[in-house]
């Protein structure tokens, strides 16, 4: 069983949902075949604070990934904001071909960036289902956090076979980056996909991307730094199942109860 991923690592335009929809639709059609495109947090945007300028634009965001994955019969994933009972969220979206779609909130806030003071929290974890693989979607800071994304295979409702995350991970911590999501796939024995942008955005804030794929041995199955890229790569069932019945470390996973 396979998946053909492909990430967007986008040089995303400042404040302009139109131009980057323009963006994304040049690569959508250019692209091969596809089970999945996976977009960068706030990829409408960048990652900003002036929420209030886009109160309007979530639904329009939702609609338009809608179009790509009914057009183009791909699971299309990203986070936009979503202004939602007198408050804004980073969330982020995973449609399906027919237009369903499942939510998640960003559950760790960037504090440094003062996010807190402008989204509200998610707190609720969410895993779900596409082509029979099992998907956990993760925003950005939430990746300095890994009790939140621990993989309990023990649990056939609570594990997972792929962790996405999507971020604007700005340049000069990329190693953080880099380092902790080879971690997660790792500990989490799962492939792991990193979806960053790439280019400066408002704020004078640098990215170079480093998107990649890593397996469940921490191997690197595909990368990109530097530049606008739609990254493809296949990723097989079978490796997994059987690496995870070969050196069944979950089975050790320690009990835990997370307090919201």
């Amino acid at each position: 069983m396979s998946l053909k991923v492909g990430i967007l690592q986008m040089d995303i335009i400042w404040h302009k949902p139109l131009e980057n929809f323009k963006r994304i639709e040049k690569h959508l059609n250019n692209q091969k075949e596809l089970d999945i495109l996976v977009l960068p947090e706030m990829f409408t945007t960048g990652f900003t604070k002036e929420n209030h300028l886009f109160q309007q634009d979530s639904e329009a965001s939702l609609q338009k990934m809608k179009e790509w994955a009914g057009i183009y019969q791909i699971m299309v994933m990203g986070s936009c904001i979503v202004y939602e009972k007198d408050s804004y969220f980073n969330r982020f979206y995973a449609v399906y071909p027919d237009g369903e779609y499942v939510k998640y909130d960003k559950r760790h806030l960037f504090t440094m960036a003062r996010e807190q003071e402008f989204y509200k929290a998610g707190t609720e974890q969410l895993i779900f289902s596409y082509k029979e693989w099992r998907f956990m979607p993760l925003i950005c800071f939430d990746l300095r956090f890994p009790v939140w994304s621990r993989n309990l295979l023990k649990n056939s409702n609570k594990g997972y076979d792929i962790a996405i995350y999507v971020a604007n991970w700005p340049k000069v911590r990329i190693e953080h980056w880099n380092t902790l999501l080879k971690a997660r796939a790792i500990e989490n024995q799962c492939y792991v996909v990193g979806c960053n942008r790439v280019g400066i955005d408002g704020y004078n804030i640098e990215y170079n991307g480093s998107s990649a794929i890593y397996d469940f041995e921490g191997k690197t199955l595909c990368f990109s730094e530097n530049q606008e890229e739609l990254l493809i790569t296949e990723l097989l069932k079978e490796p997994l199942e059987t690496y995870r019945k070969n050196f069944p470390a979950y089975l050790s996973i320690d009990n835990f109860e997370i307090i919201l």
